[in-house]
């Protein structure tokens, strides 16, 4: 079964069904406080429901606008996705967005890749 979600910003898509195509997360706009607390419920609950193993992305080529608080979720949302054996990536940085996670000392800390399926 494949599932595309929509919230807000935000758009999920996931197979639950085929064990090797990734989930991706894809976040458009400015990743603001308002937009992270729902970004957080998303991954949370999608970290919960995957199999150890699988890999997860989060693709920000659309976000054009990061937060502390965006940054502190995809953190923590990271954190979640290890203790579950969830391989966690971001990908598509825009420019700016990676001045933030080089300015927190951030950017080693997370890795970034784009998924090898198809990119919605």
């Amino acid at each position: 079964m494949n599932a595309k979600v929509d919230i807000d910003d935000i758009q999920v898509f996931w197979s639950y069904a085929e064990p090797t195509t990734p989930a991706i997360v894809v976040v458009k706009g400015e990743l603001g406080l308002n937009i992270a607390y729902r970004l957080r419920t998303v991954l949370f609950e999608l970290i919960d429901l995957m199999e150890p193993d699988r890999d997860l992305y989060v693709d920000l080529r659309h976000v054009d606008y990061i937060s502390s608080s965006g940054v502190g979720i995809l953190s923590a949302a990271m954190v979640r996705a290890g203790e579950r054996r969830i391989n966690f990536y971001v990908s598509s940085m825009m420019p700016k967005v990676r001045v933030v996670f080089d300015t927190l000392g951030l950017s080693s800390w997370f890795t970034e890749k784009n998924p090898i399926a198809q990119e919605p």
